[in-house]
């Protein structure tokens, strides 16, 4: 699903897809925001028909902390309430999460030169994750810690497959940090180390956009070989 947003009467038109949205929770990860944005709003939903308390946590550079305002917000009943969090994340790059004893539903929109952007629930990463962006397109990965400190190693290539950088990223609990690839790189790999981490990568070009990291499955099936059958 698709969604068209602008920020004021006149202002130019965003566009950009939603996040998925798998099931509510209880506690609700959502991927860090850049920073840079001069409107950011969380978007909240209650599909139940209980009324859900939420609070709010800000996992930012230094560390989380709970902010001055909307510590707590409340949603109705099968209802979507949107909070302008610009203050609390006070231009930070810092994820956000969420505790609620009612499911909910969450992200949020971000307003970046012109258009808008979706920030969506992460999970942690299990296993190694990649991104790709375009040639004329600038990136920057976004990981945030868990509650205990996380370590994670960061591999960017070029359009060729060459390896054109690489570090080892250690993070503090509940913080948030940035890398940027080299200028010539097209796509990163992730490896997750210690501790729980989450991440996304940030594009710019003509518009902006989140691709929100998640684990590479990766199998390999061996052929199985048996002794035929040989009649006397």
């Amino acid at each position: 699903m698709s969604d068209s947003y602008a920020a004021g009467p006149g202002a130019a038109t965003g566009k950009e897809w939603l996040p998925d949205q798998r099931t509510p929770s209880r506690v609700v990860r959502v991927a860090a925001t850049p920073g840079s944005s001069r409107h950011e709003t969380l978007l909240l939903a209650n599909p139940t028909q209980l009324n859900a308390l939420v609070g709010l946590r800000v996992e930012g550079k230094n560390g989380d902390f709970r902010p001055v305002q909307h510590a707590q917000v409340q949603v109705p009943p099968g209802s979507t309430r949107a909070v302008d969090v610009s203050d609390a994340l006070d231009k930070e790059t810092a994820a956000l999460v969420l505790h609620s004893r009612v499911p909910v539903l969450a992200s949020v929109r971000s307003i970046s030169a012109g258009d808008s952007m979706y920030a969506g629930p992460v999970q942690p990463l299990e296993d190694a994750a990649a991104a790709a962006w375009g040639q004329d397109t600038r990136a920057r990965l976004l990981l945030t810690a868990g509650a205990l400190p996380a370590t994670a190693t960061v591999t960017a290539f070029d359009a060729r497959g060459d390896k054109v950088g690489n570090d080892l990223l250690r993070l503090a609990a509940g913080s948030t940090t940035s890398w940027k690839p080299p200028a010539r790189a097209t796509y990163l790999m992730v490896s997750p180390g210690d501790g729980a981490v989450y991440g996304t990568v940030l594009v710019s070009g003509p518009g902006v956009a989140e691709l929100p990291l998640e684990s590479i499955p990766l199998s390999l099936e061996r052929p199985v070989v048996e002794p035929g059958y040989s009649s006397p």
